[in-house]
């Protein structure tokens, strides 16, 4: 059921004619989303100020450059104030400065009361823009709930993928084994078994995770500046040589940050069979009060294959004995000298 006027941001400037300005585009695409002339006229300079387009909108847009298409193609999108807005992806498109202008005007939009459909895998952006979130896997809904839970319930239906594929992979290889076997076996001579080379959701799993701190066991949080260290048990099952840890922090409004992981941080990657641990350390955590939750999380090198992902599941809690206020912390010093000039 649909009430209410509709936009959509399916692809940023979808429907644009090459050979048209800048300008005629806009009146084109406003009539295509049923605005009368004057209707347009009236938002045209607010559109192309949004755009940053002022000196090129008389061009024809086959001669505009990637980032001005986008700029206007949002500018369109977003400039006739739908009651509900289709966004598929698009966000994540265009530089950092219109990236954040673009989340800016999502943010106007949401409050003054536009729903916005928003589609996408950026788990991320899903915690910034979204109230509630759907996950579905091949065209049915697995779950509905808050964004935390919805993420994680995506993280899951992405790894009983890879552990599907990985299981798909495996019986291709013994077939093909077993058919090779077959045709290279001397007669009278056993046939070996095939040698399975597996790859995906079973290779590598996480047995547990446990938080600790430099401060007084019987403290149950850290104090700004103090270390924090996080050991994330594992299991192998067979030989692993690109396999990444990695770790990621969240606050409880599903804000980033920080991530990185063992690429990145110039660790080896090649895993025997059998259990071991890594080892995240913080020498000085820099935050003030807050519960913090942690995402721990293994994957093979290239992104393509999820091993094991927990989340929502291990956090820590900082508490500011302090008056400063904020969420970051600073190792702030102060000095007054009375008459002093320079």
């Amino acid at each position: 059921r649909l009430r209410g006027q509709i936009g959509a941001m399916l692809e940023l400037g979808a429907g644009f004619q090459p050979d048209l300005s800048g300008r005629d585009n806009v009146f084109l695409n406003g009539t295509l989303m049923g605005f009368t002339h004057k209707e347009i006229d009236k938002r045209f300079d607010e559109i192309v100020a949004f755009a940053e387009l002022e000196q090129f909108i008389d061009t024809q847009v086959k001669y505009y450059s990637s980032g001005m298409y986008i700029r206007l193609g949002f500018a369109t999108a977003v400039s006739f104030d739908p009651d509900i807005l289709l966004v598929d992806e698009v966000l994540a498109v265009g530089d950092e400065r219109f990236q954040a202008k673009c989340l800016d005007r999502i943010h106007e939009m949401q409050g003054d009361g536009c729903t916005i459909l928003f589609v996408s895998h950026a788990v991320d952006m899903i915690r910034r823009i979204c109230d509630g979130a759907a996950v579905l896997h091949e065209g049915k809904k697995v779950m509905e709930g808050p964004p935390g839970e919805a993420i994680r319930a995506f993280r899951e239906v992405m790894r009983g993928v890879d552990d599907e594929l990985a299981a798909a992979a495996d019986a291709a290889l013994a077939e093909e084994g077993e058919s090779e076997g077959q045709e290279e076996a001397p007669a009278g001579q056993s046939e070996s078994e095939p040698k399975l080379r597996s790859t995906g959701g079973r290779l590598v799993a996480l047995r547990g995770v446990s938080v600790h701190f430099d401060a007084e066991k019987e403290r149950e949080y850290l104090l700004p500046g103090e270390g924090l260290e996080v050991m994330v048990d594992y299991e192998v099952k067979e030989p692993v040589d690109d396999a990444v840890f990695g770790m990621a922090i969240h606050n409880r409004r599903g804000d980033l940050l920080f991530a990185s992981d063992t690429e990145i941080l110039g660790l080896p990657t090649a895993l025997p069979v059998g259990p071991g641990r890594v080892s995240f350390r913080i020498d000085a955590v820099p935050l003030l009060d807050g519960t913090y939750d942690l995402t721990l999380g293994i994957r093979n090198g290239d992104g393509g294959a999820i091993y094991d992902w927990r989340e929502g599941e291990d956090r820590f809690s900082v508490m500011n004995p302090t008056k400063s206020l904020g969420e970051v912390f600073f190792p702030l010093q102060g000095d007054i000298k009375i008459g002093a000039s320079q």
